[in-house]
């Protein structure tokens, strides 16, 4: 399990699981203090990568999306984009 730190919180965690389907990869809300007890720890969503591309595994994206999914979903889609890539972005600096 991975932690990620938004703000310098460690908001969530991250894991990878091996299925006969592909790689699972999961986002979980954090056991921090600033979750409801009833939240922390919880899965928010997962994605599996096939090896041919991406199945979410939920009901999500949708047309339209919260804030808050979309930034789960700019979490998992940036830990998925650049597992196994060197990213240089030249110009101001960008915090990815």
């Amino acid at each position: 399990m991975q932690a990620i730190f938004v703000d310098g919180i460690h908001e969530y965690d991250y894991s990878e699981e091996i299925v006969d389907t592909g790689v699972i990869h999961i986002l979980f809300r954090s056991n921090g203090d600033q979750w409801s007890d009833h939240c922390k720890g919880e899965e928010i969503m997962s994605i599996t990568n096939t090896g041919d591309g991406f199945l979410f595994n939920h009901n999500k994206p949708k047309k339209e999306m919260d804030y808050h999914y979309a930034f789960y979903l700019s979490i998992m889609l940036k830990k998925l984009s650049f597992n196994d890539h060197k990213v240089q972005i030249t110009g101001p600096a960008i915090d990815l």
